[in-house]
């Protein structure tokens, strides 16, 4: 796909990621987002009027960027010992204050 197809669609998905409230979640970051898919569209053979791909691949890189930024969150918390990790479960010792203290420091 040229570079202007690929700018005109990412500006698109953006605007429907939008008003599809999805750039709502905490987890998902707009510019790793744009660059993303861009980089992926310029790479791609998709047909610019193919718009279930393009709607596709869009989902599919929104998910990894809100994957990837939750399991990057929970790793954090659990670096600063405010959640616990058992046997692939997490939970957290109840005590929030104290670890709300810990999060701050």
């Amino acid at each position: 796909m040229n570079s202007e197809d690929a700018k005109n669609l990412t500006k698109f998905m953006i605007e429907t990621l939008r008003e599809e409230e999805l750039s709502d979640n905490q987890f998902f970051e707009e510019s790793k987002f744009k660059a993303r898919f861009y980089k992926t569209l310029l790479n791609s053979q998709i047909n610019k009027t193919d718009i279930n791909s393009i709607v596709n691949l869009s989902v599919q890189i929104a998910n990894s960027i809100i994957d990837e930024n939750l399991k990057e969150t929970v790793k954090k918390l659990i670096d600063k010992g405010l959640l616990f990790e058992y046997d692939n479960e997490y939970y957290w010792d109840g005590n929030m204050s104290d670890n709300l203290n810990k999060l701050n420091s």
